[in-house]
């Protein structure tokens, strides 16, 4: 409505804006605001491995956005040499099965069948796991009649299997531990596809 004008044959190439209305300025009512560079995450009687750690950082020295791509802190990507070590103390068992479970929420939702031409099947003649297979049609250009040309076999431990000595909870113990002491060096890489 601004810019609507009661003369229709006003030229429009005339006009300038005037120094008042460039130089208005409307005082700030509301809280202050945010900084636009968050401070360095810190520990805080977390464990390290919560959402707030996987986020990236803004380098200090060059203020350039890093990603959190080794497990005990950032470094920065530029090359500048800044590093924010804040290596992970152990997840015990209990949390960390309490957040797949709430990430994975139920097994239906889990292995949604995105295309009614994939066809799944649930199989459970392995001993210890639980199988869901996936076996993928061709190009959708197929048809319902695309040959079948790959699988995915996605195998799911039962509890007997995770908590038996020796079993996949004393394997995540050990590399918990190994990772928390800097044993062994543990990095975050994204998932590309090709042509995605």
């Amino acid at each position: 409505m601004f810019f609507a004008f009661a003369d229709k044959n006003i030229n429009l190439n005339d006009l300038h804006y005037s120094e008042e209305f460039m130089n208005e300025r409307t005082k700030w009512e509301g809280k202050g605001p945010q900084p636009l560079v968050p401070s360095l995450p810190q520990r805080d009687g977390r464990f390290g491995s919560e959402a707030i750690f996987k986020d990236a950082i803004i380098c200090p020295g060059c203020k350039y956005a890093c990603r959190r791509i080794d497990w005990d802190g950032w470094r920065c990507e530029k090359g500048c040499g800044f590093t924010h070590i804040l290596k992970p103390t152990q997840v015990p068992l209990g949390k960390f099965a309490r957040e797949v479970r709430q990430l994975m929420k139920t097994p239906e939702e889990q292995f949604d069948t995105p295309d009614h031409r994939v066809h799944h099947i649930v199989s459970h003649n392995l001993p210890g796991y639980e199988v869901d297979a996936f076996y993928l049609p061709g190009s959708p250009k197929n048809g319902d009649d695309a040959k079948i040309i790959g699988n995915v076999t996605v195998l799911t431990p039962t509890e007997a299997t995770m908590t038996r000595p020796g079993g996949l909870n004393d394997l995540y113990k050990e590399i918990n531990k190994a990772a928390t002491e800097g044993r062994i060096k543990l990095q975050r890489h994204a998932a590309r596809c090709r042509g995605m």
